[in-house]
């Protein structure tokens, strides 16, 4: 019988180091989007699960890792729901524009907000 230490990065032939590089990369790749917050704590867990036989000369080991990032930032819009003829329309309109107002781009022309047809 080999008396050597367990470790880490010598059960399953270093798998579990793989899959932390695996989780570390995933959230190496969250703090440099810009979509996220910069300052959100991001975490790595490693679980591991022992379970002996009855006679306790058995064990099963499980590893899992998981990493726990930061979400993605809320994008928000308004939207202005109505009626043309039989069919209801859906249509963005910017924050500091109200449904009836008329926007006029800068040639003068009066501007018609894309419409899509909800059913």
């Amino acid at each position: 019988m080999n008396n050597q230490n367990l470790t880490l990065s010598s059960i399953a032939k270093g798998a579990i180091n793989e899959r932390f590089s695996e989780e570390l990369s995933k959230v190496i790749k969250n703090i440099e989007d810009p979509n996220t917050d910069a300052t959100a704590k991001r975490k790595i867990t490693i679980t591991v699960v022992l379970s002996p036989n009855a006679t306790r000369d058995i064990v099963s080991a499980k590893f899992d890792t998981k990493s726990t990032l930061a979400p993605s930032y809320s994008i928000g819009t308004n939207m202005f729901v109505g009626r043309e003829g039989d069919k209801t329309v859906c249509f963005e309109i910017g924050n500091d524009v109200s449904p009836n107002q008329v926007v006029i781009d800068q040639t003068g022309a009066v501007q018609e907000p894309p419409k899509f047809a909800v059913n």
